[in-house]
């Protein structure tokens, strides 16, 4: 019988679709875990505190909307790299001299976190006023 593992890392080459489609049913099953080890790793690489929890995550991922807009997040495309799914949910820190605790986290929609950037919630506001109003 041949090694899983060489199997498993074959899967990508030999099967591209398969691949694209097991990872991203993966990462919807997945959506908890993907985020916690996403913000874990951010918080590392930028030594700043981490203390949420996959239960904060979870609780937020079951209400399904977005803290600062309302819009329901769409887990459909959540884990292509190459296609940014606007819509995914997203951990936003809310003062981004802090670290990832319950209390500087909501969950957003990912063109949310994107618009804010390193600014704040006045700035996407402003950005947004801006946009309607020259729509």
């Amino acid at each position: 019988m041949s090694d899983p593992n060489k199997w498993n890392k074959n899967f990508k080459q030999r099967d591209p679709e398969g691949y694209r489609k097991h990872y991203r049913n993966w990462c919807i099953v997945n959506a908890d875990r993907r985020l916690f080890a996403v913000c874990k790793s951010k918080a590392k690489t930028g030594n700043r505190e981490f203390s949420i929890t996959i239960e904060w995550i979870r609780e937020r991922l079951k209400i399904g909307i977005c803290q600062m807009t309302g819009l329901r997040f769409d887990l459909i495309s959540l884990g292509s790299r190459r296609m940014a799914n606007n819509f995914a949910p997203s951990i936003d820190r809310i003062n981004n001299d802090k670290g990832y605790t319950q209390n500087n986290c909501q969950m957003v929609v990912w063109i949310y976190n994107k618009a804010k950037g390193t600014g704040s919630h006045q700035d996407v506001v402003k950005f947004a006023k801006a946009l309607v109003r020259n729509s």
